[in-house]
């Protein structure tokens, strides 16, 4: 043997050892994937799962753990899910990129899993390859992995490797240890994804191909093996049905028996189609309400056919018969037949299912090019341009998964009258700012379906009170309140309409319902003592703003909200005392500053006031309030410090009628007595002659006697003074 023949024999074993076609796969999954690295958070789930959940975000406490056994929060039971999240946050951050790093992370570990559990179980290295990487690189696994909320379908998958793997040891070797291990993994993994209540019966499977177990056992010792993990399934199951029920099943009455069991035939053909051509994939495909029955009976008729020619066949080629029934089986808990969301169908449901048909096409692909004696670099080259194709779909796929306005944008392009994707593209361009065009999307949901559930009517509403058509918010937040009365945002933001078109009186009575159900709340509470002081049920507001402060003592909003109403009731000591708490909590609250400088001034402490103001400018630079109080402030005291600072004080007053478009008596008022302190007196009369017009056509009759007084004053070439 030459010296270049035994080098290619050597690099050749080399190349087909496990270990380098574990690395190959795990190196080829993540260049496909590398994408996903830049994607963000979507608007579907991940609030509930993530950016929106305190309890995962806060990492691992004894609280947080209880909480993931005991809630049913996002319609599932997953608790090792809800910890796999806090883990996450806790050691890595709240950031999208780290997340998607470990759902990448998972999925290359159940790939290797897989190639790692089908060579142990048939020996074939290659076709064992062949499968994992086609689990790895088909883009109708793009939705598992790239989407976060998704942990749990990555997660629980990790978990239905092991028990497989574990089982496939137990079965070969007979120790009953890995027995029960394997039915721990299968008890952690339904913690994870209720999904995987099915492994009992991909276990029987199993035992006939590729385990050959039926020939060395009865079948009545097989089934009673089963039964422990069968005990788990039902378990699940129940627990399952019972959260999803409240949560995330519809009526009986909108989705029927008859159009749920035609939809389920209908779908495990799509299936089957979009794993040979997976293009048009969405993250929501729309229920279709009147489906085409001859399609169904078709489909029936199809999957009928195929059963009883497997099972036929299976009996020569045991990889159809487990292949084919994987596929089969492993989607009955997501076929719809017990509904379970909107949606007809899923990409993230094929993760598992499609295993059992990769399957077929390895073995029965290897066995087809072998009779027709294909040499093996073709078939070689074949499956590399199947894999690569993959690969660049997958890639492509995972543009769509940037954002929500990419995400759902694509949904809409690519499926018919989708209104829960169309909602969902006109939260996420609300969320950006873009409400207009989130208005366009959230009509056209809405006249279609008008009776939609109540989310899209109020995210509609708070979108045209975004753009201020208050009396459509109104309507909007009023049809939701219809379909759930029980909506405490709704009550809140149509009280909050109510209040901008002037019905102070009917928001009260919504702020108050908000307030009942919601009474955790503090913002509803803070909200509705203010809305109640400026009706001047001055006790009833105490009371309010007092309950908040209970929920939420260190809320430094809530004390100057209650300091103001103090001060309008001249208590000013308490009024201080809230104002002083507030800038302890918070030093560097604008606002705060500014309350605190005007009730100083009213105490004749100008110096101090000033302080304050000279503070809230240093935070903020350009902020109105604080320039016209200290321009004021300088522009009428006596003595030095109006002098000193005559030139400053125009400045400021300048600056805030620009910033401000000198349409406000009060600020035209403070710049005329900042001319008038400059000796620019013949301006200070003009600008105080603006103010005073200003102020008598806004009924402001007591302040323009007073601006009246003031313009005397200048005509006579004397500044106004505050007397101390």
């Amino acid at each position: 043997m030459s010296e270049n023949t035994a080098l290619r024999k050597f690099n050749m074993e080399r190349l087909g050892q496990p270990a380098f076609i574990c690395l190959w796969l795990a190196l080829v999954t993540l260049l496909a994937y590398v994408p996903v690295f830049q994607a963000r958070f979507v608007g579907l789930d991940d609030p509930d799962y993530v950016t929106g959940n305190p309890h995962v975000l806060s990492g691992i406490t004894l609280a947080n753990l209880r909480w993931a056994f005991v809630t049913n929060h996002a319609g599932n039971w997953h608790p090792v899910t809800w910890i796999s999240l806090m883990l996450n946050s806790q050691y890595f951050g709240p950031g999208a990129g780290a997340f998607h790093a470990v759902n990448l992370l998972l999925h290359v570990a159940n790939t290797l899993l897989l190639f790692l559990w089908l060579l142990r179980a048939t020996g074939a290295k290659w076709r064992s390859a062949l499968v994992a990487a086609l689990f790895a690189l088909h883009p109708l696994h793009v939705e598992s992995v790239a989407w976060i909320s998704e942990r749990k379908d990555v997660l629980s998958t990790l978990f239905w490797m092991l028990a497989l793997l574990t089982y496939t040891d137990y079965a070969k070797t007979g120790r009953i240890s890995r027995y029960f291990f394997a039915l721990l993994l299968f008890g952690i993994g339904l913690m994870a994804k209720p999904m995987l209540v099915s492994l009992p019966f991909v276990l029987l499977l199993l035992d006939y191909w590729p385990l050959r177990r039926f020939a060395e056992r009865r079948t009545f010792g097989l089934l009673i093996e089963k039964l422990p993990f069968l005990a788990l399934s039902i378990a699940s199951s129940g627990v399952t049905l019972l959260v999803q029920r409240e949560k995330a099943m519809p009526a009986l009455d909108k989705v029927p028996i008859f159009l749920r069991l035609e939809n389920a035939v209908l779908a495990y053909v799509a299936y089957i189609g979009k794993m040979f051509s997976p293009t048009g994939l969405a993250v929501i495909y729309p229920y279709n309400l009147h489906p085409s029955a001859i399609r169904a009976l078709l489909s029936l008729a199809t999957l009928v056919v195929v059963s009883a020619a497997v099972i036929r066949i299976g009996r020569h080629k045991p990889y159809l018969f487990t292949g084919w029934f994987w596929f089969l089986i492993t989607l009955v808990p997501v076929i719809g037949i017990v509904q379970v969301g909107s949606q007809s169908m899923a990409d993230r449901y094929t993760y598992v299912p499609l295993i059992g048909l990769f399957v077929i096409l390895a073995w029965g692909g290897w066995e087809a090019l072998s009779l027709l004696r294909i040499p093996r670099l073709v078939q070689a080259l074949g499956a590399s341009m199947a894999l690569v194709l993959c690969a660049g779909l997958t890639r492509a796929q995972l543009r769509y998964w940037h954002d929500s306005i990419a995400l759902f944008q694509h949904a809409l392009n690519v499926t018919v009258d989708n209104g829960i994707a169309e909602a969902n593209l006109g939260y996420a361009l609300a969320k950006q700012g873009h409400y207009d065009e989130a208005i366009a999307h959230y009509r056209a949901v809405l006249q279609r379906y008008p009776r939609a559930i109540a989310d899209i009517w109020y995210n509609f509403g708070a979108s045209l009170a975004a753009t201020g058509k208050l009396e459509e918010a109104i309507k909007a937040f009023q049809n939701a309140l219809t379909l759930n009365p029980s909506m405490g945002d709704a009550h809140q933001n149509l009280a909050l309409a109510l209040v901008r078109s002037g019905r102070l009186q009917e928001a009260l009575i919504h702020l108050g319902d908000a307030a009942r159900l919601e009474p955790e709340n503090a913002t509803v509470h803070n909200i509705y003592a203010v809305m109640l002081g400026a009706a001047g049920r001055t006790d009833k507001a105490m009371q309010e703003f007092q309950a908040t402060l209970r929920l939420a003592p260190d809320s430094a909003a809530t004390h100057v909200n209650l300091a103001n109403l103090l001060a309008k009731q001249h208590a000013r000591d308490e009024a201080m005392a809230h104002y002083s708490e507030a800038l302890r909590l918070n030093p560097a609250f604008v606002e705060a500053h500014c309350y605190v400088a005007s009730l100083l001034l009213e105490q004749g402490r100008t110096e101090d006031a000033a302080a304050h103001d000279i503070a809230a400018l240093q935070i903020k630079a350009d902020y109105v309030p604080a320039m016209e109080s200290l321009a004021w402030i300088y522009a009428t005291a006596s003595g030095e410090v109006g002098t000193q600072h005559a030139a400053e004080a125009v400045r400021l007053a300048e600056q805030a009628c620009r910033i401000s478009g000198c349409k406000q008596s009060g600020l035209l008022d403070t710049l005329a007595a900042a001319y008038a302190n400059a000796g620019r007196f013949e301006e200070a009369v003009k600008t105080g002659e603006e103010a005073f017009s200003i102020a008598k056509v806004a009924g402001e009759n007591n302040f323009a006697d007073s601006i009246r007084a003031r313009i005397d004053l200048y005509k006579k070439g004397s500044p106004f003074r505050v007397k101390k």
